[in-house]
């Protein structure tokens, strides 16, 4: 009979889950997981830890099967304060098109954004006109015909 825990002395080879991880050593004592998986390296294994939360923002990352806790909405990355400023369920800390205004454009300011950005991020204006050429959009601009 082979030893199923090496490392720690147990005599009685227990195994509750029967995953061939000795209770001594297993990470989910009660759950089958003998691949031993902690994506997030807090001693207990994914198939059981209420909250995997690899990123160490507080909050679980989806598609762990005991998360229970308040999910991540950027989970391959921190963003403790979740903040999403245009309501589209991703953490404006990854979201690449950050658009508060809805017109398909990202308001500047927000650190991953990678689409064009708008005008008048304050207001919607798809089509971006500015007549003067001054950079703020025809929408949100006190002066149309003066650059200012």
């Amino acid at each position: 009979m082979c030893d199923n825990c090496p490392g720690d002395f147990n005599p009685l080879q227990l195994d509750g889950d029967s995953d061939g991880i000795a209770d001594s050593c297993d990470n989910c004592p009660a759950v089958i997981n003998a691949n031993q998986s902690d994506a997030d390296g807090d001693g207990e294994g994914d198939e059981c830890d209420l909250c995997t939360d690899p990123d160490a923002d507080g909050f679980g990352s989806p598609g762990y099967p005991a998360n229970t806790c308040e999910l991540d909405n950027c989970p391959e990355e921190a963003n403790p304060d979740q903040a999403n400023a245009d309501a589209d369920g991703l953490g404006d800390a990854c979201d690449s098109c950050t658009d508060p205004d809805g017109d398909g454009l990202a308001s500047p300011g927000f650190s991953a954004t990678t689409c064009a950005l708008d005008n008048c991020p304050e207001d919607t204006n798809q089509d971006q006109t500015d007549i003067d050429a001054d950079g703020v959009g025809d929408a949100c601009d006190n002066c149309l015909d003066v650059p200012n």
